[in-house]
C-alpha cells in the first residue's frame, strides 16, 4: 500500500501544532543510514500531525515507512494536512537485500520499459482489495482506494510509477494524483512517492520528477559507509 489514504484521513482530522523545521531528512534502511537536503517547504511532522501519518504507515504491511514529509505551510490549518506530501518507503522483503542502483534498475526496465512517458503509460496495476481491508482495520471505518498505479518506465534514476485513485473514507470521496521512484542508495532499494490533487494533464509527470529529485539527491551519511 502506497500511502494514498492519507489525504483523506488528514481531511477527516484537523489537526494542531506545529511542524519540526528541520533542513535534512534522515532514513535507516536495514543498517545503513542515508540522508537528504529536506525538500523546500516540508516538515517532518510532529504532534497530532504524526499520529495521522503513524496510522497510515501501520496499514501499510507490506512496506517500511522511513519518512512522511508534510507542506510546513499546512499545520494547523483548516482542512487537515492536504494532498500534498512525500513518503519514502522500503518493501519489507527487500529490506536486508543489497542491490546497485545499475543491477535493480535492469531488473525493474525489463518489467517498465523505457521511460518515455507517453499518455497512459503502462499497464495499470489496480488498487488491491488487501489495501482496502487493511485500511478499513487499522482505521474502523470503511475505507476504500479505487485506481490504478502504472509503471511508467526506467532510466537510469529511477524505474517510475504513476497514476491517479479515488479515496473514499468517512463520507469524503476525492481524486488524488500519485508520482513514484524506486532506486537503490548505499545498495539499499527506496521508494520515494509524491502525492498532490489532479493538476492537469502533467500532473503525474510532475510528481514523478519530484520523487526524482528527493531520491537523487539521497547520500551516505557522514560516517556511513558509500
Amino acid at each position: 500500500m502506497s500511502g494514498r489514504i492519507w489525504g483523506a484521513l488528514a481531511l477527516a482530522m484537523a489537526t494542531t501544532g506545529t511542524a519540526a523545521a528541520q533542513d535534512r531528512v534522515s532514513i535507516m534502511v536495514a543498517d545503513v543510514k542515508i540522508e537528504a537536503p529536506m525538500p523546500e517547504g516540508y516538515c517532518l511532522p510532529t504532534g497530532k500531525d504524526k499520529v495521522v501519518t503513524d496510522l497510515v504507515a501501520a496499514a501499510d504491511t507490506e512496506n517500511l515507512t522511513h519518512a512522511s514529509l508534510v507542506r510546513c505551510d499546512r499545520v494547523g490549518k483548516p482542512g487537515g494536512l492536504g494532498n500534498d506530501y512525500y513518503l519514502i518507503k522500503t518493501p519489507r522483503r527487500v529490506l536486508l537485500a543489497s542491490v546497485s542502483r545499475p543491477e535493480l534498475l535492469a531488473a525493474l526496465e525489463k518489467e517498465f520499459g523505457k521511460a518515455e512517458w507517453q499518455a497512459g503509460g503502462r499497464a495499470s496495476t489496480e488498487v488491491s482489495k488487501k489495501v482496502n481491508e487493511d485500511l478499513t482495520e487499522t482505521f474502523s471505518s470503511p475505507v476504500e482506494v479505487k485506481g490504478d498505479f502504472s509503471g511508467r518506465g526506467a532510466d537510469s534514476d529511477c524505474a517510475y510509477l504513476g497514476g491517479e485513485a479515488i479515496v473514499s473514507l468517512g463520507g469524503i470521496t476525492y481524486p488524488i494524483q500519485a508520482g513514484a521512484c524506486m532506486t537503490s542508495v548505499s545498495n539499499k532499494m527506496i521508494i520515494v512517492y509524491t502525492y498532490d490533487d489532479p493538476k492537469g494533464t502533467d500532473g503525474v509527470v510532475r510528481l514523478m520528477r519530484k520523487a526524482q529529485a528527493l531520491a537523487m539527491a539521497f547520500r551516505p551519511a557522514a560516517g556511513d559507509k558509500p
